[in-house]
């Protein structure tokens, strides 16, 4: 098997794992989790499960737009073609002017 290979197994099984399970699967994962339980925090007003549902849907989907912002970002300053370690400094550097 050649690296080519084992690269293009490698995107395969990312896609699957984002197609059956959208929460876990890209890069912004962390971020939509925390979210997800955040949503299910105590609030000052008693929400019914629609509503409860309504604000966990919503708060993945603000994560998830978020991530693709940072990631789109990310991909300008340095495209996949560019270096690894070109590429994890512009992530690490985006991620410490987030911090």
């Amino acid at each position: 098997m050649t690296p080519n290979d084992l690269n293009w197994i490698a995107r395969i099984g990312i896609a699957m794992a984002s197609q059956v399970n959208p929460v876990t699967g890209g890069p912004a994962a962390p971020l939509k989790a925390s979210a997800l339980l955040d949503a299910y925090g105590p609030s000052l007003m008693p929400r019914k499960s629609l509503h409860q549902g309504l604000a966990g849907g919503l708060a993945i989907l603000g994560a998830e737009i978020l991530g693709r912002a940072v990631d789109a970002v990310v991909c300008r300053a340095a495209p996949e073609r560019s270096p690894l370690s070109w590429r994890l400094g512009a992530r690490a550097g985006l991620a410490a002017l987030g911090a």
